[in-house]
C-alpha cells in the first residue's frame, strides 16, 4: 500500500475508532536513587507487541545505563498512555534527571505513537505534515497547552524553530506535537500544540 492511500487510511481509523486496545500493563524497578516505569503491551487480537515493547525497554534501558554510570545522581522515569485503541498506543515518557545537590531536575519529554499492527514507530509526519510557520501559527492563536491541559501562552520572545519529533495522539483526529519545558513559555514543564481534524487535514492539503 502506498504511503498517502495508508495514511489516508490510518487517519479515517484515528478519527473513528474506540478506545479499547489489547491489555497493557506496567513495569515497575527502582533502585537506591532510580524510580523506572514503563507500559507492557500484551500480543493479542492480532497487536505485534514485541517491537513495540523493545522499543520502550530500550529507551528505559538508556536511563538505567546512565544512571549507573554516574550521569546523574537521582532520576525518576515514568509515563503517560494517552490513547490504546485497536490500531494504535499512543505514550509520552518522561524523564527526570537531578545533578547531585540540586534542586530542580532537568527534563526531557518523549512522544511516542505505534501502529499495532506492525509494531512500528510513527514519525509525526506519517499524520500531518507541517512547517515551523504553521506550527507558530497555532500557538500563536491560542492553541498551546500546557501538561495539565491548560490554555498558555506563547513568549513574545520564542517561536516555533522547528518541527518536534515527539508528539502524541489524543483521539478524535487530534494530533499533538509536544515542546520541550522554556522551549516556548517559561513553565517548567513541556506543552504541546493541539491540532484538530480539520487543522491536520488542512495542513496535509497545504504541504503535500
Amino acid at each position: 500500500m502506498k504511503f498517502r492511500a495508508l495514511l489516508l487510511a490510518l487517519t479515517l481509523v484515528l478519527t473513528v475508532s474506540g478506545t479499547a486496545g489489547a491489555a497493557v500493563t506496567e513495569h515497575r524497578e527502582s533502585t537506591t536513587n532510580l524510580s523506572i516505569a514503563y507500559p507492557i503491551l500484551s500480543a493479542e487480537d492480532g497487536v505485534v507487541a514485541d517491537p513495540i515493547n523493545a522499543d520502550i525497554a530500550a529507551l528505559a534501558a538508556s536511563v538505567r545505563t546512565q544512571y549507573e554510570s554516574g550521569a546523574f545522581y537521582r532520576g525518576e522515569f515514568g509515563y503517560r498512555v494517552h490513547l490504546d485503541d485497536d490500531n494504535f498506543l499512543s505514550v509520552t515518557f518522561t524523564d527526570l534527571r537531578y545533578e547531585l545537590h540540586a534542586n530542580q531536575p532537568t527534563r526531557h519529554d518523549y512522544g511516542y505513537v505505534y501502529y499495532k499492527k506492525t509494531g512500528q514507530r510513527l514519525p509525526l509526519a506519517f499524520f500531518v505534515h507541517l512547517t515551523p510557520s504553521d506550527l507558530d501559527g497555532e500557538a500563536v492563536s491560542g492553541h498551546l497547552y500546557n501538561e495539565q491541559g491548560r490554555n498558555t501562552p506563547i513568549q513574545p520572545e520564542k517561536s516555533v524553530r522547528e518541527i518536534p519529533t515527539d508528539y502524541f495522539l489524543g483521539g478524535r483526529g487530534y494530533v499533538c506535537p509536544i515542546f520541550q519545558a522554556g522551549e516556548l513559555t517559561a513553565s517548567m514543564g513541556p506543552t504541546y500544540i493541539l491540532l484538530d481534524a480539520s487543522v491536520v487535514d488542512y495542513f496535509n492539503r497545504k504541504n503535500k
